[in-house]
């Protein structure tokens, strides 16, 4: 995950997931849940300091199938295990609530604009190239 102000990174973290999960559904959807709790914290630290507002904030993900399951939780063959996970530790519900009442606006990112794969992974040069002139590094042609 990586958080930008103005365009420019100010926290990043990758770490080994904290839980073991058949599906990456599952995998995804604690992520997005781990990801809301930090942008919260961040908006809230942000608006004591006076350079923050109460507009919602987007948070990026590339997983389509996480998106429309955050919306509307729907129970079939392929969610059915993660339905089940979910109820189950409904500390994860933490994303959709915060979707439902406007605090944060789930925005879908192609996998190949992902910025934080620039300070996570290992990339070609051509593709390292590209992310650091999206976060203002170098400057473009």
């Amino acid at each position: 995950m990586t958080f930008t102000l103005g365009g420019c990174p100010i926290n990043w973290m990758s770490k080994l997931q904290a839980i073991i999960v058949l599906l990456i559904i599952k995998a995804k959807y604690h992520t997005l849940s781990e990801d809301a709790k930090e942008v919260i914290w961040l908006k809230r630290l942000f608006i004591e300091l006076q350079i923050g507002d109460d507009t919602p904030t987007k948070l990026y993900t590339n997983n389509q199938s996480n998106m429309k399951l955050i919306k509307n939780l729907i129970l079939h063959v392929k969610t059915r295990s993660i339905y089940i996970y979910i109820y189950i530790n409904s500390k994860h519900h933490y994303i959709r609530k915060k979707v439902r009442d406007g605090t944060i606006k789930i925005n879908y990112i192609p996998t190949h604009e992902q910025i934080v794969d620039l300070l996570i992974k290992p990339l070609g040069r051509i593709h390292f190239k590209e992310l650091q002139k999206i976060i203002g590094v170098v400057k473009g042609d």
